[in-house]
């Protein structure tokens, strides 16, 4: 009969075991699924899921699916702990402002981990992504920095076009600093802002030879060359 032929007119209840999901707007393969599944009028829901892709793992995961129609709705709320090796590649494929991609390339040897909550919304042509971190830290190297950098935050939030973080403290070579909020925009400028009451030490024999490389520092009216000692912070503001 054609009625039975319609995937509408399906209704499949079941349990899923060691299945596999791909997320094409993210070009991520989920793995290892378990979960709940019900498909019906065409859309498939997954509840109590878990899954695993490469190092990083899912649980209590909810999943909405149209299986016939790419307008049709897509939705996965996934609680997770990520690997953050793999957040610059699949940054790179939801972000498409050029400025952002160009510093993104310039990370190297990325490291560290994040507990948090991953929600892709929308339809399977068009995804929104908002990622609720409660706690991460991430170390990397970057063209741009003289030392390594390494950080860690009590909050992250990523949505559209901005990145935001709460409580954060990180290290540049021997130089810290901590109690700090910052935002990342990307929309139609890369503009950054740091502020806090910052509890810190920056070395000034690591971090002015490398402030040097920059033309306004370097050029500077009191021809100063080289700078000894540490500058203790109780407060900062930076945009740019």
């Amino acid at each position: 009969l054609p009625a039975l032929q319609e995937a509408r007119n399906l209704v499949v209840t079941g349990r899923l075991e060691k299945g596999e999901v791909f997320i094409p707007e993210i070009s991520l393969t989920v793995t290892e699924v378990f979960g709940d599944v019900l498909i019906a009028n065409g859309i498939l829901a997954g509840n109590n899921l878990q899954g695993r892709a490469e190092r990083s793992v899912g649980r209590n995961g909810s999943l909405t699916v149209a299986l016939m129609d790419k307008t049709g709705p897509f939705h996965l709320d996934l609680e997770i702990d990520a690997d953050l090796a793999q957040l610059p590649p699949i940054l790179a494929q939801v972000v498409e402002h050029r400025a952002f991609l160009t510093e993104l390339a310039r990370l190297r040897d990325v490291t560290g981990a994040a507990s948090g909550r991953l929600i892709l919304d929308g339809t399977m042509d068009s995804i929104k992504t908002r990622v609720e971190v409660a706690e991460w830290d991430l170390a990397a190297l970057h063209e741009r920095l003289p030392f390594p950098v390494a950080l860690r935050a009590g909050g992250f939030v990523y949505e559209g076009h901005e990145l935001t973080v709460e409580a954060l403290q990180g290290s540049l070579g021997r130089s810290n600093v901590s109690d700090l909020s910052g935002t990342l925009t990307w929309n139609r400028e890369l503009t950054f802002e740091l502020a806090g009451p910052a509890k810190g030490r920056l070395l000034l024999n690591e971090i002015f030879p490398w402030l040097m490389s920059f033309t306004p520092v370097r050029d500077n009216p009191w021809k100063i060359q080289t700078l000894e000692g540490a500058i203790d912070l109780h407060s900062l503001t930076f945009k740019g």
